[in-house]
């Protein structure tokens, strides 16, 4: 299974974006919830890919519009 995730992170890091993985999930910052939803399939489909019969993929989507702010502000990484 480490394997498979690991294809999933490797699709993420080929899109570009910013993205943060964690012990349970990745996150990313996408430009826009179309743009993310193209991440997200691809990191599914890159697993189905590497020999996985079946996956599960989880979203939680957190979108703020009444400020600007970073993966790493969210996440407290820039203190």
């Amino acid at each position: 299974m480490k394997e498979w995730v690991l294809e999933a992170i490797k699709s993420v890091k080929g899109s570009g974006v910013r993205y943060q993985v964690s012990p349970m999930g990745t996150a990313i910052e996408a430009e826009s919830l179309e743009r993310a939803f193209e991440i997200i399939k691809a990191a599914h489909e890159a697993v189905l890919a590497k020999g996985a019969s079946r996956v599960l993929t989880t979203i939680r989507i957190d979108e703020r519009r009444d400020k600007k702010e970073t993966l790493d502000e969210r996440t407290g990484m820039d203190a």
